[in-house]
């Protein structure tokens, strides 16, 4: 299948290697002429991303709930999952911790805008940067300092 983005697939910094691929039949080629592969940028893995979208979907889905790891460190986080996992609830045992596992998410979701109103926006920001050194890493001549400054940004990013 065709691919667009960036060539590589993989890296360790130093070495790039193209060893993900996406493979069709005939039959798919017949029926979606239109399809490509996208190599999206790795940001923290040392492997891409391949997506293929089908159709484009005009609706609008419900995002789904990120736990994001800062939360387990908030002094407030074994407070909240205590109170809510303590909260009785009624029905079967499954519906029961359906219910709890809902009543959760919300609770997580208060804490993450309450306590951390523009983490979404740093890791977007790092995201960007990070694919701008990835684009910079794209051109062979580019400067050594980029693996390091590669490195601290997906640090930051996981972070």
């Amino acid at each position: 299948m065709s691919s667009v983005g960036r060539y590589y697939t993989w890296t360790n910094s130093h070495i790039h290697s193209r060893i993900e691929r996406a493979l069709v039949n005939p039959a798919w080629t017949n029926t979606w002429p239109h399809l490509e592969v996208i190599v999206i940028d790795p940001f923290f893995s040392d492997h891409s991303l391949l997506c293929i979208t089908f159709e484009k979907h005009q609706g609008k889905d419900a995002r789904p709930f990120r736990f994001l790891n800062h939360l387990a460190n908030h002094g407030e986080f074994m407070n909240v999952v205590k109170s809510v996992w303590t909260e009785p609830e009624r029905g079967p045992p499954m519906k029961k911790i359906w219910h709890k596992l809902k009543k959760m998410k919300q609770a997580m979701k208060l804490l993450n805008e309450t306590e951390f109103p523009k983490v979404n926006m740093q890791i977007q920001n790092v995201r960007q940067l990070l694919g701008e050194v990835h684009e910079q890493m794209r051109d062979y001549t580019h400067d050594t300092e980029l693996y390091a400054k590669e490195k601290d940004l997906k640090q930051s990013l996981e972070k």
